[in-house]
């Protein structure tokens, strides 16, 4: 089976990180894709969240991970590396830059050889035009740009294109599929809230109330680890049950 090469290495306090590229993986695997993933020093916790199979390869070493690259990039002349998915700001330091500069250069380089490089669910921030010049030719350079939102593809043009985020790209749950329904029945809707935006709790009775008539139960939670205090403190004010980061 061929391979295909990614970083899951991301913010650990992020669910929506873990959820992204976990699609991610799946979507390539349904492609017929087996993953060689560098987890770099991301914590054990946040590695099993992705639930690998046994012939997965998970490096922690990034000198590790580009050797197998390199190999497949000789030896089998079809490497294929999909940039993880997720927002990028282009031009927040000197280094970033730098950084940037060098790998969407290797890019082009390994693309020479035949290697086929995707770009998935990708959102930039460009903080400096000048830093925006590599992502502009990472563009050009990639078999597939595909971004999660319009005014990235606006800004980019070129071969970019919108599709919309990975989050949304879970299909229907296991426990669905196995009883042959398309859709499981929802009793639950989930509210999470990032900490530093003003809360309006008349709008967030109103939605519970229309929930409410909707047979829904309201419950909040927590997807970013910083926001554990508020959305707690939210859950309370509206009476609602709370499952906190730690649960």
């Amino acid at each position: 089976m061929r391979r295909f090469f990614m970083s899951i290495a991301a913010a650990q306090g992020n669910l929506g990180d873990i959820e992204i590229r976990r699609t991610a993986v799946d979507y390539m695997r349904e492609l017929g894709f087996r993953p060689v993933v560098f987890s770099g020093s991301m914590s054990a916790e946040y590695v099993d969240a992705f639930d690998w199979e046994p012939t997965d390869e998970v490096m922690d070493s990034g000198i590790n991970f580009w050797r197998a690259i390199l190999s497949d990039t000789v030896r089998r002349k079809r490497a294929v590396i999909v940039m993880a998915p997720g927002p990028a700001v282009l031009g927040a330091s000197a280094a970033s830059v730098v950084k940037h500069s060098l790998l969407v250069t290797v890019f082009a380089v390994l693309r020479m050889f035949g290697t086929r490089v995707l770009v998935l669910g990708r959102s930039i921030e460009v903080r400096s035009p000048m830093a925006a010049v590599p992502e502009k030719i990472l563009v050009g350079v990639a078999d597939v740009y595909a971004a999660r939102d319009k005014r990235t593809c606006e800004y980019l043009r070129g071969k970019s294109r919108f599709y919309p985020d990975l989050a949304f790209g879970a299909g229907v749950s296991d426990g669905a599929k196995s009883a042959g329904r398309e859709s499981a029945r929802r009793e639950i809707a989930l509210l999470s809230l990032r900490h530093d935006r003003p809360v309006n709790y008349a709008s967030l009775r109103s939605i519970q109330s229309q929930f409410s008539a909707n047979g829904l139960d309201l419950m909040a939670c927590c997807q970013v680890v910083e926001d554990d205090s508020h959305n707690r403190e939210v859950a309370a004010t509206l009476g609602i049950p709370y499952v906190g980061w730690d649960d």
